[in-house]
């Protein structure tokens, strides 16, 4: 089992021109996340947690600024909490996890760059059971932004309805590598990634790596 707990402090400030009143906000997080190990057998079990609470700074009383969420009425909350939790499976070299989860997919990866990071739910299933390849698939039904309470699903909101991923990666030798990602969002977008990394040795234990050939396409926006 693992843990860890992130302490942080955030402010944002919206220069506003025209005449339109400046908004500032600053606010105070902490981000945990705890993992169980596998159970022994055939199938391991395990279990995982992850969530953040945050409170408001000051008497600011700026909302809607992508830190610090708004009531129904539009006012800022004073203190507020979120997350989730997960069950996972393993069985030989392949992992399932469903529940709550922040993904770093190269078509699908949670906003960390807030004060809070942005949560997924759903199901991911990793497998790397022949050498040098690992497989993805999942599927995720709700999306809950930085400075959402509750997902877009369970607010009513626009947001996620169906996200479906797949992916491949592998590794032919050390010095070439390959991966592709697909994700088709109901109602969104459809997005294609290919990625090639090439890594040439020179002399002295150095290297020069080209990489990342990246193909997007975003017919359905």
């Amino acid at each position: 089992a693992e843990g860890s707990v992130l302490l942080r402090t955030g402010f944002v400030h919206r220069d506003k021109k025209h005449d339109i009143e400046d908004t500032s906000s600053y606010a105070q997080s902490a981000i945990v996340e705890l993992n169980s190990g596998f159970t022994q057998g055939v199938v391991g079990f395990g279990v995982g947690v992850l969530g953040d609470g945050s409170i408001k700074l000051g008497s600011n009383n700026n909302a809607g600024n992508q830190m610090i969420p708004k009531h129904n009425d539009g006012s800022a909350y004073d203190h507020w909490g979120r997350g989730g939790a997960n069950v996972k499976a393993r069985f030989s070299n392949t992992t399932a996890v469903y529940g709550t989860q922040v993904l770093d997919l190269p078509v699908l990866a949670s906003n960390t760059g807030r004060m809070v990071p942005e949560y997924f739910e759903g199901t991911l299933i990793t497998s790397r059971e022949i050498k040098g390849l690992e497989l993805t698939a999942g599927k995720f039904t709700k999306d809950q932004m930085s400075d959402q309470i509750k997902s877009d699903a369970d607010a009513g909101g626009n947001g996620l309805d169906r996200a479906i991923v797949w992916g491949a990666k592998y590794k032919f030798d050390d010095q070439l590598s390959a991966s592709y990602f697909g994700l088709d969002s109901k109602n969104a977008l459809e997005r294609h990634y290919v990625n090639a990394n090439y890594k040439l040795p020179l002399a002295d234990k150095s290297s020069l790596t080209f990489w990342k050939i990246i193909l997007e396409f975003l017919p359905n926006l």
